[in-house]
């Protein structure tokens, strides 16, 4: 689950980088849309405990729905 995590965070990332590298600071709005956007992902990865190589745990793994 971590390559999707990166994948998430991948575009915001480069988004801000090529801003702040052309000097784009006119649209202050996408840094702060990207900033939470990725505060939010990290938040949800960690509370579903997705930061491993293998498929995540938490309350939409399926052996978790099974149980009830």
């Amino acid at each position: 689950m971590i390559w999707l995590y990166l994948c998430f965070i991948f575009f915001p990332v480069i988004g801000m980088f090529l801003k702040i590298k052309n000097k784009e600071f006119d649209e202050p709005g996408v840094f702060i849309i990207g900033i939470l956007w990725i505060v939010i992902v990290t938040i949800f990865w960690f509370y579903m405990d997705w930061f491993n190589f293998d498929t995540g745990s938490g309350i939409f793994d399926p052996d978790f729905i099974r149980r009830y």
